[in-house]
């Protein structure tokens, strides 16, 4: 009995031995796992060695790039190469220059950098990248790109190289197929794809997955390094989508052509940059792509310059096709010879919303920050660039425009000849919510938001300084259509036709306000608008107004005023008013519920309301109006009055007050009977605000 126990418990032991070392075994490769695993605690380790050492490096040739740009700056160039500054500013490193496609000479704004087995390169630019950047040789250097299917089971594109890029552009110009092109088949099979594989439709996706150099490098447009790069796509479309991956293209050269760019005809392009490259081309450049059937998506142009013989001509795109541009920028130099050039795109008839634009941007016909020529709707655009165009249709952030605009922003220096704007050039659309800071400058219809418009604006300001000879205003240079809630603090500088909102208007102005400082040299220059052959109503000057001709606080010339009021100092030669100056001839001319408190000085017929009032045979009228401003004559005592300077035979005025310590003895300068005199009176109600005025001219006698 007591050996079967003891065999028993001998048993029980053998077997927690064995449960023991399985369990220490299982640990033991637990533990081996964990040390060198693909997850292993050893390798995380090692990453995270390389990632501090990477850093690091970077963080040395940055600092080294730093102390380069504050030489230059501070001296005007550098003593040394940029390797050598590379050499002496990175303890240990080994910096190595790049041999060029020819095989002899060595780039000298590009070196490769390594320390602890960790290499980067670094551009004189700056520009500092992880790994060895690959540089493109040249024609000859192709090869086959990677391709993985999809869970759709469609072939997508990998392009990890400049020669895999050169593959995908003989591709795409061959019609898409390999059909003709035995070279490419055989890349295709050395790199032991099947032929079958490699196809192309508008399902497959092309990733960029590094950035990529493509060689070529420019002086004053002439080649000095590197080859020419054929654009992706001309006869033959780019069908496919083209994905970017926040990748950057640099070293791009293309010379002549239509619809150039690193692209030359393609669909959808997204999340792209292009960097220091050249492109030349005539009818569709682009920085990007030439013509696009796409959406374009968060593409930028730095320091790309981008020449058009022909139109169409953009920072990012030539010209493109009824469909969307977002989230873009340039800040690369954009030139035109002819017609429709943009920073973002020449011509498009699709939408194009949050896009920017630094570079400078120039021109003959429609000449815009963001787009020469657009169809379609622009939102929340911002232009800092200078623009300036030879001939007409020059805008901050469109050229021509015939679609709507809104929530746009323009700081930069526009100059052009005719219908030149802040915003836009010349708009048969809608623009509303847009802001000009920039200094405008052309010669007839000149305006801090449009030059000419036939389509409504509403709700614009204007801060910018504005030149021009005829048709000149704060907002618009002229204007067929409505225009509400308008501000402008701008000074406005013209000779005919000059507003703090508009120059000449043939429709209705509502609620808008100057402060802005007006002057003009010749006829018509009102605060508010020089010449307006329509109503202008619930609007507000406080800037001084000073000009020869026909002249008032709220508009030179006049048909209907009704609830204005005018504070700013006006200053003429002609006929001046507080007011308004003068009327058209033909028309009939009404003028109510008006109030004036600055000082009207002219040297011909000058009224605290206005200096002329009413049109032969035309039964003018002036009623409720108020003047508490001195209003003065510098050569013609006659004709001034506390109201109006003189009026038409056939002109009323009716229910109308002028303080009585102005300095004037009557409400009409020259009169033709008593009862126009009896019209406007004298009052010691000294009234303060134009609200203050409402109240009290509605209590007075009708």
């Amino acid at each position: 009995m007591k050996n079967k126990i003891l065999e028993k418990n001998r048993g029980i032991t053998l077997i927690a031995l064995v449960i023991t070392i399985i369990v220490m075994l299982i640990l033991a490769a637990i533990s081996i796992t964990m040390l060198t695993g693909d997850n292993s605690i050893l390798k995380r380790a090692g990453e995270a060695k390389n990632r501090t050492e990477l850093s690091s490096l970077k963080e040395e040739a940055q600092m080294v790039m730093l102390n380069r740009v504050t030489e230059k700056t501070t001296s005007g160039s550098n003593t040394k190469t940029l390797k050598e500054d590379l050499e002496s500013g990175i303890s240990g490193g080994q910096v190595e220059e790049i041999i060029k496609a020819d095989g002899t000479t060595k780039y000298t704004d590009v070196c490769y950098v390594s320390k602890n087995g960790q290499s980067i390169t670094v551009y004189e630019d700056g520009e500092v990248e992880e790994g060895k950047v690959s540089i493109w040789k040249g024609a000859t250097d192709i090869e086959c790109p990677k391709y993985e299917k999809d869970e759709k089971n469609i072939w997508n594109w990998y392009i990890y190289t400049p020669s895999q890029l050169k593959f995908l552009a003989d591709f795409v110009n061959n019609g898409n197929k390999l059909e003709g092109r035995d070279d490419l088949k055989k890349l295709v099979e050395d790199a032991n794809y099947d032929t079958k594989t490699v196809t192309m439709s508008t399902d497959t996706t092309i990733y960029l997955m590094n950035n990529l150099d493509l060689g070529a490098r420019q002086t004053n447009g002439e080649l000095i390094a590197g080859e020419s790069w054929t654009p992706i796509g001309g006869q033959n479309q780019l069908i496919a989508k083209f994905e970017g991956n926040n990748h950057t293209i640099r070293g791009v050269y293309v010379q002549g052509g239509n619809l150039t760019g690193i692209f030359g005809y393609s669909s959808d392009i997204n999340y792209l940059t292009v960097k220091n490259s050249y492109i030349k081309g005539q009818n569709g450049a682009g920085g990007i792509v030439g013509a696009s059937t796409g959406e374009i998506n968060n593409c930028h142009n730095i320091n790309t310059l981008v020449i058009g013989t022909g139109p169409y001509v953009g920072g990012i795109a030539g010209r493109t096709l009824g469909t969307e541009i977002n989230d873009c920028s340039n800040s690369g130099e954009i030139s035109g010879e002819n017609n429709n050039v943009g920073g973002i795109v020449g011509e498009s008839s699709g939408t194009i919303s949050c896009c920017k634009n630094s570079g400078t941007i120039k021109g003959s016909n429609q000449i815009g920050g963001i787009v020469g020529r657009s169809s379609n709707t622009i939102n929340d655009c911002n232009n800092s660039g200078v623009i300036s165009g030879t001939n007409n249709f020059v805008g901050g952030i469109v050229g021509n425009l015939s679609g709507t605009i809104s929530g746009c922003n323009n700081s930069g220096k526009i100059k052009g000849s005719n219908q030149t704007g802040g915003i836009a050039g010349y708009s048969t659309g809608t623009i509303s919510s847009c802001n000009n800071s920039g200094a405008i400058t052309g010669i007839n219809n000149v305006g801090g938001t449009v030059g000419y418009s036939t389509g409504t604006i509403n709700d614009c300001n204007n801060s910018g300084a504005i030149t021009g000879t005829d048709y000149v205003g704060g907002i618009a240079g002229q204007l067929s259509n409505t225009i509400n809630d308008c501000n402008n603090s701008g000074t406005i500088k013209g000779a005919n036709q000059t507003g703090g909102i508009v120059g000449l208007s043939s429709n209705v102005i509502n609620n808008c306000n100057n402060s802005g400082v007006i002057s003009g040299e010749n006829n018509n220059l009102g605060g508010i608008v020089g010449a307006s052959t329509s109503t202008i109503s619930g609007c507000d000057n406080s800037g001084a107004i000073t000009g020869t001709g026909s002249v008032g606080g709220i508009a030179g010339v006049a048909r209907t005023i009704t609830k204005c009021s005018n504070t700013g100092n006006i200053s003429g030669t002609g006929t001046t008013g507080g007011i308004v100056g003068t009327t058209e001839k033909m028309v009939r001319q009404d003028i109510s519920l008006c109030y004036n408190s600055g000082e009207v000085k002219g040297a011909n017929t000058v009224g605290g309301i206005s200096g002329y009032l009413g049109a032969k045979d035309q039964k003018g009228k002036e009623y409720k109006c108020y003047n508490k401003g001195k209003v003065i004559n510098t050569s013609n005592a006659n004709s001034t009055g506390g109201i109006v300077g003189k009026m038409a035979t056939d002109a009323s005025v009716t229910n109308c007050y002028y303080l009585s310590s102005i300095g004037v003895d009557r409400g009409i300068g020259t009169i033709n009977t008593q009862e126009q005199n009896d019209g406007a009176q004298p009052t010691e109600k000294d009234i303060n605000s134009f609200e203050e005025f409402i109240t009290w001219i509605e209590q007075q006698n009708t």
